[in-house]
């Protein structure tokens, strides 16, 4: 089935950040779309924009005559939800958020950005190379580049750039015609046995890979070095980093609080979105453009003007005299680099970590690796752990506190439990004072929390 020719679609979980990117896609295509979604947000208002017709809620009825294809969320559980089971009794091809854009990326060259960390930004960094260099990308990820709304989509009719995540095996459904690694770590252990079975994953991917594309890899991750130790010397492979031998090498890196600079075969490129892996992440993009043939020239400037993704380290304002930062960071090696990049941009300020973990397996699997994590700020506040319903492998009785209670063991961080939004307000109106720089972070609601106080600030 082609996606292209598609006249009538319906997407169940529409206000989702990717699935709202292949719906915005599907109205620029001129297609007739709908879709439903639990509650209203501006993803939701930006789509109806674009000319969805959306329900809020899900009922069998949203199947309208002429629905050819129907996409969802993978929130939305096949043999539950009434619109996909209305559309299994209807015979309507159902397909799954990361199905659909295999189908894209086998009738397009694609370039999929894959690995633990810097998915998103990695893949809209690139997305505006390209833009820049002339490519006219497609470009479909996870996030929104801030300030805007409706996910991470530009249309175009060159290349497709798509992000492409390793959980519960979703990358394997795409067709590479290029493919970037940023780096291989523990994640996902509800799924994946551990980083062995992660690493076979991605092997597979790259087997996925059509005949005349690049391998771009992290030459300096382990977890990559030990994926290419499996792979064959037929592919092209391509590798980034900082160490000598490389094929694409950042020299004399230099970091100040306003930007980051570095040089790659001779040219200078600047970014302002600090931390080391943000360095990295616009290494894997520009090593991608270079090979793709885009003059440095353009990717210099697609780099200057590169605003941070939503969520990615987003400076939202002041609460209380301190600065107030929202980030999606969830796995522990994401937190060590978002409190590094804290560091780097505030030098001798105090860092207040406010963290949501999400899953409760995820979080015992990866305990010790956060509690070393969180030792890296100087005030650490734990919401309890946020489930998301059939994503536990097995009944777990792990909560927050038990990585409060941890932390206050090694005595080497102020470190308390905030049960919910309102309790972690409470303890933040308590200590917070001037100069203090707040990172609110998780893959949960936290965020909400981070523009509430932010916004009700700007108020008063």
């Amino acid at each position: 089935m082609s996606f292209f020719s598609i006249k009538k679609i319906h997407f169940v979980g529409i206000g989702g950040h990717g699935v709202s990117a292949l719906a915005r896609l599907a109205c620029v295509l001129k297609m007739e779309v709908s879709g439903s979604d639990l509650e209203r947000t501006a993803i939701v208002d930006e789509v109806e924009k674009a000319g969805a017709k959306i329900w809020i809620g899900h009922d069998k009825d949203h199947l309208e005559i002429g629905v050819e294809m129907v996409v969802y969320t993978s929130a939305a559980r096949e043999n539950e939800n009434i619109e996909l089971l209305q559309a299994q009794k209807l015979n309507i091809p159902t397909f799954s958020y990361f199905e659909a854009l295999g189908l894209i990326s086998q009738e397009r060259e694609t370039i999929a950005v894959s690995g633990t960390n810097g998915k998103t930004t990695t893949t809209l960094m690139l997305g505006k190379i390209l833009e820049e260099g002339g490519l006219d990308p497609l470009i479909i990820a996870g996030g929104n580049i801030e300030g805007e709304h409706g996910g991470g989509f530009r249309f175009g009719k060159g290349p497709f750039v798509v992000e492409a995540c390793e959980a519960y095996g979703n990358f394997l459904h795409l067709h590479p015609t290029h493919l970037i690694i940023t780096n291989i770590e523990e994640d996902h252990l509800d799924y994946y046995k551990d980083l062995e079975a992660i690493i076979k994953a991605f092997k597979k991917v790259v087997g996925n890979l059509k005949p005349e594309g690049y391998l771009l890899i992290n030459g300096d991750d382990e977890g990559v070095k030990r994926l290419e130790s499996k792979l064959g010397d037929k592919l092209k492979i391509k590798k980034f980093g900082l160490n000598k031998g490389l094929d694409f090498i950042a020299e004399d890196v230099n970091s100040t609080s306003e930007f980051q600079t570095f040089v790659i075969q001779s040219n200078l490129y600047r970014i302002s979105i600090p931390g080391l892996f943000n360095v990295y992440n616009a290494l894997a993009a520009v090593s991608t453009a270079l090979s793709l043939g885009v003059k440095s020239k353009a990717i210099q400037l697609a780099l200057e003007n590169f605003k941070n993704s939503w969520r990615r380290f987003q400076i939202l304002g002041n609460y209380k005299k301190a600065t107030i930062i929202s980030d999606y960071g969830h796995h522990p090696a994401g937190v060590v680099g978002t409190i590094e990049a804290a560091r780097q941009k505030y030098p001798g300020q105090r860092i207040v970590t406010v963290f949501h973990p999400h899953h409760k397996w995820r979080t015992r699997m990866l305990f010790n690796d956060f509690i070393k994590a969180f030792l890296q700020s100087d005030v650490v506040i734990l919401n309890e752990i946020w489930s998301a319903p059939g994503r536990e492998p097995r009944e777990d009785n792990i909560s927050s506190q038990d990585l409060v209670m941890e932390l206050k063991k090694r005595g080497q961080t102020e470190s308390y439990f905030g049960a919910n939004l309102d309790k972690t307000k409470e303890i933040l109106d308590t200590l917070l004072r001037q100069g203090d720089v707040v990172l609110m972070m998780g893959a949960g609601y936290i965020y909400k929390l981070a523009e509430k106080i932010t916004k009700d600030s700007r108020i008063i």
